[in-house]
């Protein structure tokens, strides 16, 4: 009963803390931009032509993966290929119903205001592959800070500061040590279409062997990230952290561009040796201290030569906007937004562009006005 009400405390203190009336939908490749302020949904070809669109009024939430997934007002879960054919039965996919006290929309996987965690599992039912959202049962581990997914990993943190993660093991992006292909309980075990976890014993192996407390997590494709509790330096990824196609094929720096443990990675550029928030992407991440200066690391931008790759430092991106404070970084379409608040009052969106003339050069941040 005592772990129950914690959880519940927890997540109502965390709605609280996270109530946001501008969300933007982060997605690394090209398409639409998404964005929505209240109840009212912008979408553009690109950051800086954003118009309402009246179309997406029965959306609650947007996530991009391998394709466009939205949970809608009727509390089913609609995928495609584009927009415009989201509500279209021959031309969408109907994964099923979610919770009726959804909060937060991860694609596959889904968390409720209870703080449970629901994935996707697939079925036959006569001669058709249907889904349904599922109960993944993580009571053992005791209350959820955060959870972020992938289209084929999960990883969760804890109140108590450690990381647990289930589903494709890629490249070690389950960070417990070893390439075994899938994790599901200790033993491993099979894979479906998706995720097929729910119902399953819950991992017991922490990230790291536990030895570490993490602050924040941030996933996507086969990299995961977090950030410690650690006065310096207390930037830690695993999975895939280079692009070893860019390597000239040579096998014996998979070591030093995959691990399969947490690898802390070099944050002397920054000023206080520490950073705040963070948000990963297709073998690179970003972050920004407590000033609200933005960092990367892993591959963006000119690719630099392979001696410096294999450094893995953070290095600067942006500078902060004067009186704005970062609330939380979106990587869209290549660059980065923040989210976050002016000294007068208000949110603001603030979005990296780099000078047309000069692309190697540092992006600036710039205001992104909503009609």
């Amino acid at each position: 009963m005592k772990s129950k009400l914690l959880v519940c405390a927890y997540v109502l203190f965390s709605s609280l803390l996270n109530a946001s009336g501008l969300e933007i939908v982060p997605h690394f490749g090209g398409g639409s931009v998404y964005v929505r302020r209240g109840s009212t949904w912008y979408s553009g070809s690109s950051l800086w032509n954003l118009k309402p669109d009246v179309s997406l009024e029965r959306v609650r939430q947007i996530h991009f993966g391998a394709e466009l997934c939205a949970w809608t007002a009727e509390d089913e879960v609609r995928c495609a290929e584009s927009k415009l054919d989201l509500f279209k039965p021959e031309r969408s996919r109907n994964l099923g119903r979610v919770p009726s006290n959804t909060k937060k929309f991860h694609g596959y996987c889904l968390e409720t205001t209870d703080g449970e965690i629901f994935c996707l599992q697939s079925f036959i039912d006569g001669n058709d592959l249907r889904y349904h959202y599922a109960r993944v049962d993580t009571e053992a581990l005791g209350p959820l800070q955060t959870i972020s997914a992938s289209a084929t990993h999960v990883c969760v943190q804890t109140l108590w500061g450690k990381i647990f993660c289930w589903g494709e093991n890629y490249g070690g992006k389950l960070g417990r040590g070893g390439f075994p292909f899938f994790q599901r309980p200790e033993e491993g075990g099979d894979w479906s279409v998706t995720y097929a976890t729910a119902g399953i014993p819950f991992p017991t192996k922490a990230v790291g062997n536990g030895e570490t407390n993490f602050t924040s997590l941030s996933v996507y494709a086969n990299t995961s990230c977090a950030l410690s509790d650690g006065p310096r330096d207390n930037l830690y990824c695993w999975g895939r952290l280079l692009d070893t196609s860019n390597l000239y094929m040579d096998f014996s720096l998979f070591s030093q561009t995959t691990s399969s443990q947490p690898r802390r990675l070099d944050l002397s550029v920054v000023p206080s040796g520490r950073l705040v928030g963070l948000v990963t992407g297709p073998l690179v991440g970003f972050g920004h201290d407590e000033l609200g200066r933005i960092y990367f690391w892993g591959e963006y931008a000119e690719p630099l030569p392979t001696a410096q790759r294999l450094e893995l430092r953070a290095r600067i991106l942006a500078d902060p906007p004067p009186n704005f404070s970062i609330s939380h970084l979106v990587p869209v379409q290549g660059e980065i937004c923040a989210v976050g608040t002016l000294e007068a009052g208000g949110e603001a969106l603030y979005c990296s562009r780099r000078p047309w003339d000069r692309p190697s050069a540092r992006p600036e941040l710039v205001p992104v006005d909503l009609p």
